[in-house]
């Protein structure tokens, strides 16, 4: 599902002359020409090898016939049961060609989008339902998904306090805050180049529902790490309009399922900046039209769960970005995409340098390895999607007409994309980029490996449960990635977890699931069965609270991948897999047999 800045559509059928892997998005069905688009929102089918095509199109009503609420640059998050929250959106209200009005503000609207069941084959699109509104309007929010499946805004909103300090301090880099919920239930936000951590479990009406927590700020001076001096010495807050992307890393048994946050690029300090005449100096926040700063490659982490958590450096991307997006992959690699070498986000098109080099990176940072370029620069509004086939798809971007901007003679009038009725004008160039491209990560060219295929699997899992699925092929790994929701760099939703295999029996594999959603949030999740690095398409399984579930594994069974290799009270296993550990997981673990030669149950100790 893609949702974009309402504007007038080209309604040329999505010609367009681009590469084989370059996929043109029928752009005539997302806009049906009528005068004024008041279609802000697309299903795209994406699940097959072929090009996409799109299901439909469709608006956020708010009520009254023909009046749509504005979700543009609103928060959104995947819910529990796999539907897609959105919240808040832009103020613009449009009127059509006759004074109709069409498009109001969706600042303070709460919708929600429910997909297709698997089994509703009566189902074509989805539904959307709108809930009542928020008491106070939200631009540029950024949304989280808690434990126990509820969400939070930050800043939160209702009986909870109105303004939290650090935003307000941060004020005006705060937009889109760095949040995301952590195994021990609480909240980290990070903003600009500081941090607080928020108790959802706490009432609210105690400060300490809100605590400054030992995180030392991201500024100079401010660790003995010379490494971590030198990468942070020249970056500028590492938030929009200087947008960094960030990531919660790869929680997996050779790790000891690590909980950790890496931050990567974002622009260096002002000093950097190179002015290139007064027509290049682009004013931002009202200081006056500065000029632009450099990109920054440097990538930070940290535990914030840690009780004494500390900021480190890791190696830097190959190439400087700002404004990329990151994508985890099954095989627990990050893929780093889009953005540019120069500039910033945000409503000037001061960006230039494109980055279209896709990079990844293997956990905690080491071995960056570059991949084919990509070719169609993205730059602000951009986002990345992992697709079940394991592909990935880029997507969207904004301020393509650069030259509109700062070519010779100085800036055409109405170039900018929200022109009257996001309708620029006939001598621009079109400021939007709607051109879909897919990148093959290369494990999808590996033919020397046999790729496993998923043939049998739970609809939904409990948490802290057993359960089994059923594969062909070899299979060496297990990995849970929670699908995804993503905008300006900002994914609060991404999670990748390796689940352990408990036991083999022939085609069949006994899995333990996350201990709870403080791992991973509830929702739908992309399962992968892995042979040396190589994914199968992904199965769709729900993941939430509810009563535990072990199943029995048979007698004759062989040992999988848990450290120690044995099954207790069944046949002795074959060892760990290559690569893991030796040292039993701090979460997951084998604990407990039933009878000899019986049946295992797996509990997971927190």
């Amino acid at each position: 599902m893609c949702i974009e800045r309402p504007h007038k559509g080209p309604g040329d059928g999505g010609t367009y002359n681009g590469t084989a892997d370059s996929i043109p998005a029928p752009v005539g069905a997302f806009f049906p020409g009528n005068g004024v688009n008041n279609r802000t929102v697309a299903l795209i089918q994406l699940s097959g090898e072929g090009s996409p095509t799109v299901v439909s199109s469709s608006i956020f009503q708010d009520g009254a016939p023909l009046v749509y609420a504005n979700s543009f640059c609103g928060g959104h998050v995947q819910m529990a049961n796999g539907s897609i929250l959105v919240i808040g959106g832009d103020g613009q209200q449009w009127t059509d060609a006759s004074g109709n009005q069409f498009l109001v503000s969706g600042g303070k609207n709460r919708r929600v989008f429910t997909p297709c069941g698997p089994t509703d084959y009566a189902c074509t699109n989805g539904t959307w339902s709108t809930y009542s509104d928020m008491v106070q309007a939200r631009w540029y929010p950024t949304v989280v998904t808690l434990k126990d499946g509820k969400y939070l805004n930050p800043p939160p909103v209702g009986t909870w306090p109105k303004n939290l300090p650090v935003l307000t301090w941060a004020f005006p880099h705060s937009l889109y805050p760095v949040a995301v919920s952590m195994p021990s239930g609480r909240v980290f936000v990070f903003v600009s180049n500081e941090s607080v951590v928020i108790d959802p479990a706490q009432d609210f009406s105690n400060p300490a529902a809100v605590e400054s927590h030992p995180i030392p700020d991201l500024v100079p001076g401010n660790s003995k790490d010379p490494v971590l001096e030198a990468a942070i010495a020249d970056h500028s807050p590492w938030i929009y309009p200087h947008s960094s992307t960030f990531t919660v890393l790869p929680m997996t048994l050779a790790n000891n399922y690590t909980f950790r946050v890496q931050i990567c690029g974002g622009s260096k300090s002002p000093a950097s900046a190179v002015s290139r005449g007064a027509q290049y100096n682009i004013s931002y926040f009202g200081d006056g039209g500065q000029p632009r700063p450099y990109a920054s490659a440097s990538c930070v982490q940290i535990n914030p769960d840690d009780p004494q958590p500390v900021w480190s450096a890791t190696d830097p991307m190959p190439n400087a970005r700002v404004m990329p997006d990151s994508i985890i992959l099954p095989d627990g690699k990050i893929l780093y995409v889009n953005g540019a070498g120069w500039g910033q986000a945000g409503g000037d098109a001061g960006q230039a340098q494109y980055a279209t080099d896709p990079v990844f990176g293997r956990p905690p940072g080491k071995q960056w390895t570059s991949l084919a370029n990509a070719t169609v620069p993205r730059l602000y509004h951009s986002g990345v999607v992992l697709l079940p086939s394991g592909h990935v798809i880029t997507t969207g971007s904004e301020m393509q007409n650069y030259v509109d901007f700062w070519g010779p003679g100085g800036p055409k009038a109405n170039c900018y994309p929200a022109a009257p009725n996001g309708v620029p004008a006939p001598s621009c160039t079109s400021p939007f980029e709607q051109r879909i491209e897919r990148c093959t990560p290369p494990y999808l060219l590996n033919t020397s490996i046999q790729r496993p295929n998923i043939t049998a699997f739970p609809a939904s899992l409990t948490y802290n449960s057993t359960f089994k699925i059923t594969v062909s092929g070899p299979v060496d790994r297990v990995t849970l990635i929670r699908y995804t929701t993503t905008t300006h760099g900002v994914n609060t939703d991404q999670r990748f977890i390796e689940l352990p295999i408990l036991a083999k029996n022939g085609n069949d594999l006994y899995l333990g699931s996350p201990p709870h959603g403080g791992y991973v949030p509830p929702g739908n999740q992309m399962l992968w069965a892995l042979n040396q690095g190589v994914p199968s398409i992904a199965a769709t399984v729900n993941l939430q609270s509810g009563p535990q579930v072990l199943v029995p594994i048979p007698a004759g069974a062989t040992a999988g991948n848990v450290p120690g290799g044995a099954i207790p009270g069944g046949a002795s296993g074959a060892g760990p897999v290559p690569g893991s550990h030796n040292a039993a997981p701090k979460i997951f673990g084998v604990a407990e047999a039933l009878g000899a030669g019986a049946a295992l149950a797996a509990a997971y100790a927190f």
